[in-house]
């Protein structure tokens, strides 16, 4: 199952960098080109990975944007 997540997130679709949920058409034109034998029940755990994926990417997304706004309010001090 991991194997065919990342699979599908190396054609994943972006926007400005920010990586875009898979949709169910992503998953069945993969499912269809790579001859992958899935059921529904399969398709439901990879998106439930998708959603866990995107949700942790934007978490850390906003970590690193917290830390540099960190910095760069230390180097102001610092310049003071």
């Amino acid at each position: 199952m991991w194997g065919w997540f990342w699979d599908l997130d190396n054609s994943r679709q972006s926007d400005q960098g920010t990586p875009q949920p898979l949709t169910y058409q992503e998953i069945k034109a993969w499912r269809d080109l790579c001859e992958v034998e899935a059921v529904s029940w399969d398709m439901t755990v990879l998106k439930a990975m998708d959603i866990a994926f995107l949700k942790a990417y934007s978490a850390e997304k906003r970590a690193q944007e917290a830390r540099k706004k960190a910095r760069e309010e230390s180097m102001k001090q610092l310049g003071k």
